[in-house]
């Protein structure tokens, strides 16, 4: 009996911090938990009339639930087991009824079904001891991210998506012929709309049942880490999917949403959270948690953060202050409970101290994509060829801010998509001169300060736009050469130290020639242990020749197009074809 009690009063005590917003573990308390009496279910619905659970179990007929005087309703069920299906009926003050998912379901149902499936996440044997024990945050190490989108990698010859299993064994090899060093997912987290891409979240703690279970996904991280691959997850704080089967109105009020009208709405037809909640900062923030504790994700990449900085995304509009706060206060425990997970902000703005330490003012994230650059560099390649030497700043332009926040390189989806063409069509010129570019951009991004990341795909020269029911366009005649090209500058910038040990420290970057009528950059990285490069870019249609100083064992490591370096007894000077670049050096070891 002193058992039952004390379980009970733990449990009031949990549900007391969740509704505080104090918890960073609301997942061990509400949704399904077994226990002696069966599985527990768990709903915090404090509006509504009457709750009861339905489920296979059950032969979908109600049970009746027992509201608490926090605002949770309960029930135990013995004949309740893995695998089958679940949902909370909710009749509202107003008498209307609906079946809803469990906000804390650890699976769900395979789309277009919603409900969700009682599945136990904290018994999965885990084999990657050595990669976590080994894992910690190193701003001077390389980090080269291949963004993956999982419904479109590769598909069967049917049209059906891979399995979690399926992926992983050609996802895995084929990421590390290229050299990138983790992956980043766009969301998995259980969606109903294949095309949202993830982005419009209805289970937040629910790994995408499109390709198999839970234990699945679990597998290929863990085959990932056991191939020296980091894990980095795509996750959507600021939003999610307005269906009423999800977290919309949920107990007929607004429990994870804002009770003022015009609040509730993003411009993307989602339903905003309302941080001003505690239960919400609760529930968030113990998503964030669950995925570390229990998937072993490396990184957390946070969607739209310029939109919850400020107002409806407008700085015009003001702080959003409790948003920011929520973004604090994760950020801080993340990095004191789970030092060694990188946090990344995808964030536009201009609002300051991204990322500084919360302690410093700031709002912890670890790294920041630099949408500058991406957006600045896409342009001036758009650019016809005379019209290029009036706008150097595009080029330049980046490392006049650099260095006020740690920055990720991004050439992501959102470049490749709705519109916007693929990435070689971006580019002015014929097939070949945007063939030339493509290859000299990738030698920009790999060469510049920052960390890298790519898109599947980057490194196919697609003449389609990036679209989810397609697939990646694996049969394209010139994939293979730049493939190689890739792979090849990415055994370059992890074989340099000059190109990522002092990435954020001013003093290992200098342009030596930047503004000419020649459309030339030349830039120097150097790093704290004598590794030293010279980078020169030819974003003309025009061959060039430039004098340059060189240490008599420096070579051209790399180069797009054409380049040769010829030697007097006091000069070199490197040649140039049109369109590419050149990267000179020691070879590094």
């Amino acid at each position: 009996m002193a058992d039952g009690y004390s379980a009970e009063w733990n449990f009031n005590m949990d549900i007391k911090n969740i509704l505080s917003g104090l918890s960073f573990s609301a997942y061990e308390t509400l949704g399904v938990h077994s226990e002696k009496e069966g599985n527990r279910f768990s709903v915090f619905a404090p509006e509504a009339k009457n709750v009861s659970l339905i489920g296979e179990f059950s032969d979908w007929k109600d049970i009746p639930m027992k509201k608490d005087d926090n605002g949770v309703w309960s029930v135990s069920v013995k004949s309740a087991e893995a695998g089958q299906m679940y949902k909370f009926r909710i009749t509202t003050k107003d008498g209307e009824t609906f079946d809803r998912m469990d906000p804390f379901a650890f699976f769900s149902e395979k789309r277009p079904g919603n409900a969700s499936v009682i599945y136990n996440p904290f018994d999965y044997k885990w084999n990657d001891n050595e990669w976590i024990s080994s894992r910690k945050k190193d701003f001077s190490k390389p980090i080269n991210i291949y963004e993956v989108h999982l419904g479109s990698f590769m598909k069967k010859d049917d049209g059906e998506f891979l399995s979690y299993d399926e992926t992983s064994e050609k996802l895995i090899p084929y990421v590390k012929s290229l050299g990138a060093n983790y992956v980043e997912f766009l969301p998995f987290t259980e969606h109903p709309l294949d095309a949202s891409w993830g982005y419009q979240v209805s289970g937040y703690y629910s790994a995408t049942s499109r390709y198999g279970n839970p234990d699945g996904l679990k597998k290929l991280i863990e085959k990932c880490h056991q191939n020296g691959i980091g894990v980095i997850m795509d996750f959507v704080p600021l939003h999610f999917v307005s269906d009423y089967f999800s977290l919309n109105c949920y107990d007929g009020t607004h429990i994870f949403e804002s009770d003022t009208e015009n609040e509730r709405h993003s411009r993307w037809g989602t339903t905003l959270f309302d941080f001003s909640k505690p239960f919400v900062i609760s529930f968030l923030h113990s998503a964030v948690t669950f995925w570390i504790e229990n998937y072993h994700i490396d990184g957390i990449r946070f969607a739209a953060v310029s939109e919850m900085i400020y107002r409806h995304g407008s700085g015009d509009e003001g702080l959003n202050e409790p948003a920011i706060w929520f973004m604090k206060t994760l950020n801080f425990y993340i990095s004191k409970k789970y030092s060694d997970v990188m946090l990344i902000a995808e964030d536009s703005s201009i609002f300051g101290k991204v990322t500084a330490p919360v302690e410093y003012g700031g709002l912890g994230f670890d790294y920041k994509w630099d949408l500058g650059w991406m957006n600045n560099t896409l342009y001036y390649l758009s650019l016809p060829f005379e019209k290029r030497e009036y706008k150097a700043y595009s080029i330049y332009h980046s490392m006049d801010y650099f260095y006020n926040e740690n920055y990720i390189l991004p050439l992501s989806h959102d470049e490749v998509s709705h519109g916007k063409k693929s990435l070689i069509n971006k580019f002015y010129g014929d097939f070949e001169e945007r063939f030339l570019q493509l290859k000299l951009l990738l030698t920009y991004a790999f060469t510049h300060p920052g960390k890298k990341l790519f898109f599947m795909g980057t490194e196919i020269p697609s003449e389609k736009e990036w679209n989810e029911y397609d697939v990646l366009e694996w049969e394209n005649g010139r994939r293979e050469e730049l493939t190689e090209f890739f792979s090849e500058l990415s055994s370059l910038y992890s074989s340099h130290p000059s190109l990522y040990k002092n990435d954020f420290d001013g003093r290992f970057f200098r342009w030596t020639e930047k503004e000419n009528d020649e459309c030339l950059f030349i830039f120097e990285r150097l790093s704290d242990d004598g590794d030293k490069l010279i980078v020169v870019l030819n974003f003309s249609d025009e061959k060039l020749s430039k004098k340059i100083i060189l240490s008599e064992d420096d070579e051209i490591l790399i180069s797009s197009g054409k380049a040769e370096i010829t030697r007097t007894k006091t000069m070199a000077t490197l040649k140039l074809g049109k369109l590419s670049s050149a990267v000179i050096g020691k070879k590094y070891n």
